[in-house]
């Protein structure tokens, strides 16, 4: 029986023992620099430090890796610093963010190695910051024509590398409110978003369309030019004359049946010549 109880004390004191070696090479390091929040630009100075003990360990190489959680193309580790640790307890060194799209959600990380085995720290929620996005180049050009009901598709061409999301806004008439705008669908080089014209009695969606793409790299914003897409769809039962009068502000006067502001005047042209002749009638008659 004390056989068996020295075994399991030499078991649970190997298993502490195990412990404490594994507590020791998995020790976070702290990260003094870059701060919580931070902004990088350019060649970014950075600070660690391992707690005094574990420099018996002898962490010799110390390697810091950065990546973006989601918004950019760098969201694996990309190695940006390897050097030796020339101190046992604090360390630091320089990273060049220009190799790196911007973006505001970017992680640290803080690594020691000793050839076999590593500790490390990471800092969430930083921004790089070098660049602005480019204007987006817009398609279709401005004033291209759509004369049928069906979706159309607007892409804003942007440069890659600095853009991480893009917004649009679109709106009837040159008055904003009758519109709408939102997060365009972003991929590549590519920033797009559609919209429905219909055709209804009297109007329909007819008119001039108003409509930018902006690009974002999350830090700064860039807006295209304004382009302009003519709408101009006969409605369901109705002119398309008439439909282009009222979409472009105009208000048709309607007579026997016969609607529009063109045939309104003729109608009082017409009217004003039967005046006359019926008082140069009246008049011979009373002279008679």
């Amino acid at each position: 029986m004390k056989k068996i109880n020295l075994t399991i004390l030499a078991l649970i004191f190997g298993l502490f023992l195990v412990g404490l070696t594994s507590a020791a090479t998995n020790a976070n390091v702290t990260i003094l620099t870059p701060i919580a929040s931070s902004t990088m630009t350019g060649t970014f100075a950075y600070n660690c430090t391992l707690p005094a003990l574990y420099t018996t360990e002898n962490y010799t190489t110390v390697l810091v890796y950065m990546r973006s959680a989601s918004l950019t193309a760098n969201t694996t580790w990309t190695l940006m610093s390897t050097r030796p640790n020339n101190t046992a307890i604090s360390f630091n060194g320089t990273v060049v963010t220009t190799i790196l799209e911007d973006a505001n959600d970017y992680e640290f990380n803080c690594t020691l190695w000793n050839g076999t085995d590593k500790v490390n720290a990471l800092r969430t929620g930083l921004t790089i910051d070098n660049t602005i996005p480019q204007v987006p180049t817009l398609s279709p050009s401005t004033n291209t024509l759509v004369t049928s009901t069906g979706t159309q598709t607007f892409t804003g061409t942007v440069t890659d590398r600095n853009t991480t999301s893009c917004t649009y806004t679109i709106y009837r008439g040159g008055n904003p409110s009758d519109g709408d705008s939102g997060s365009a669908s972003y991929s590549g080089s590519s920033c797009t978003f559609t919209k429905s014209f219909g055709s209804s009695n009297p109007t329909g969606d007819n008119g001039n369309w108003y409509w930018t793409i902006t690009a974002s790299d999350e830090s700064n914003t860039t807006s295209s030019t304004t382009n302009i897409l003519q709408v101009q769809v006969a409605p369901v039962g109705g002119s398309l004359q008439v439909a282009q009068e009222i979409a472009s502000g105009g208000k048709p006067l309607s007579v026997s049946g016969i609607t529009g502001g063109k045939t309104s005047a003729i109608l009082w042209v017409i009217g004003i010549i039967v005046a006359i002749v019926v008082i140069v009638v009246i008049a011979r008659r009373i002279r008679k």
